[in-house]
Formats: structure tokens, sequence, C-alpha cells
């Protein structure tokens, strides 16, 4: 599994380390935006924020940012 990466946080409006989703996060985001493919989502891991981006688009939900809920580990 990768390594956590410092990457801008949109909700967090700072560079904060992301890490990948783990299987049971993926499956929560794939019914959610209703895709299939989710692997190249990461996650916030400031303690309380939790946004969800792509490696490469900041702003991947344009309209309100998407978190992860924190009982979905």
């Amino acid at each position: 599994m990768p390594r956590p990466q410092p990457m801008s946080c949109w909700t967090c409006g700072t560079t904060e380390p992301h890490r990948p989703l783990t299987e049971p996060q993926k499956a929560w985001l794939s019914a959610e935006i209703d895709e299939d493919f989710v692997d190249h989502y990461w996650m916030c891991a400031r303690p309380g924020c939790r946004n969800v981006r792509t490696f490469m688009t900041e702003r991947r939900f344009r309209k309100k940012p998407l978190r992860i809920p924190p009982d979905v580990e």
C-alpha cells in the first residue's frame, strides 16, 4: 500500500498528509459516488477532516467536500 503523501486539502486550506483508502472506505465511496473504480482516491489524514480527493485533483467534488464518515475505517 502506498505511504501517506503531502497534498493540498480543500477543506483544511493547507498541505496535509493524505493516505490511500482502506477496503471498507473504498466500498463506501464506490456506493456514494456510483463509481466502480475508486483506487485513485485519497483521504486527508488530519484529525477531523477525512476529505476525499484524487491524487491529481484537489476539488474532485465541486459543490461540497465529500468526507469519509468516521465510523468507516
